[in-house]
């Protein structure tokens, strides 16, 4: 014998018990009627705004979080970080607008220029690299990298 469930004929929610149902607060055409009572009663409450013309917003300044904490010490920069360095100057010299230029497409031309570059091409920038490394470590001697 298949199960049957019936519908309970009663609401659960003492709140909504004498309210009717669900089908008589929509009309014919599925919109929500109201008692009409309610509609020509006049608000519970009124609010006056009063708007101040005199006050005008200044430039919006946002202020990024400090990622790092105070007492930071940053990573000397590796060969290849040197060279978008020297790459981003060079490609900004030559855009006509300033910041028109995206970071990321900036950051992408300077890899594959980078890979084509030769062992004799990349030794100003390992060795830019190593001199910063250095300084580093004679400006940080108990520097330890933790990411």
């Amino acid at each position: 014998m298949p199960v049957v469930r019936t519908a309970i004929p009663y609401r659960k929610s003492r709140r909504l018990r004498h309210i009717d149902s669900k089908e008589d607060a929509y009309d014919d055409d599925v919109w929500e009627t109201y008692d009409e009572a309610l509609l020509a009663s006049p608000p519970l409450a009124t609010v006056k705004v009063e708007r101040d013309d005199s006050y005008s917003p200044g430039p919006v300044h946002h202020v990024l979080p400090d990622l790092h904490p105070s007492g930071h010490i940053p990573r000397p920069r590796n060969a290849f970080i040197c060279f978008r360095s020297d790459y981003v100057k060079a490609e900004k010299r030559g855009s006509a607008a300033p910041g028109s230029i995206n970071q990321t497409v900036m950051s992408r031309g300077a890899a594959e220029v980078w890979r084509g570059l030769s062992d004799e091409e990349r030794e100003p920038y390992v060795l830019m690299a190593q001199q910063e490394k250095a300084e580093h470590a004679r400006k940080y001697p108990n520097y330890r990298y933790a990411p």
